[in-house]
């Protein structure tokens, strides 16, 4: 969050049961960062985003990302936004765009998260990615560590503003 900051004016909508200690990690690096809870729910509603969106400065936003850390079994929400991510991490194995791939499918970005931890656990990378080309040959991908900052380059570029939007809505799955 903080490589962002430096050079997009990012707002953060961070959707689940656990996700409070996240906004203020975010909100540490002068992001606007606003807490839905999902109240039971697998997804966010409309009016939980349309009320969180009331909280933020839209004219000063380049980049809003919604996170949701609900379930990993259904398709992200036509909710506006312009580009759907999907994070999976190292630890989870190198089976998880196998498991999802309703969410693999309909991803626009898959993040491969936690790079770092590849010497200490058992992934397969080449297995992961070739699973991840099978069901979504056009999804850009990208391999990051945010313990090592490695990655980070490509995946900025891909999230910096498009000339034609106002404002960039990225919503991101999380595995």
């Amino acid at each position: 969050m903080q490589a962002l900051a430096t050079t997009v004016r990012s707002r953060v909508i961070s959707c689940g049961a656990g996700s409070a200690p996240d906004v203020e990690r975010v909100a540490q690096h002068d992001t606007t960062a606003i807490h839905i809870s999902l109240g039971g729910r697998q997804c966010p509603e409309a009016c939980a985003i349309s009320d969180a969106l009331d909280q933020i400065d839209l004219p000063a936003t380049d980049l809003l990302l919604i996170e949701n850390v609900g379930t990993l079994n259904i398709v992200p929400l036509g909710i506006g936004q312009q580009a759907n991510v999907v994070v999976f991490s190292v630890a989870g194995g190198h089976d998880q765009a196998a498991k999802h791939p309703a969410l693999t499918r309909a991803a626009d970005a898959i993040v491969l998260n936690k790079t770092d931890l590849l010497p200490f656990v058992p992934f397969d990378c080449d297995h992961f990615r070739r699973v991840v080309n099978e069901l979504n040959p056009k999804v850009r991908f990208f391999e990051l560590s945010s313990l090592e900052g490695s990655g980070f380059q490509d995946w900025l570029t891909w999230l910096a503003p498009r000339p034609k939007a106002t404002h960039r809505g990225v919503s991101q799955w999380f595995g």
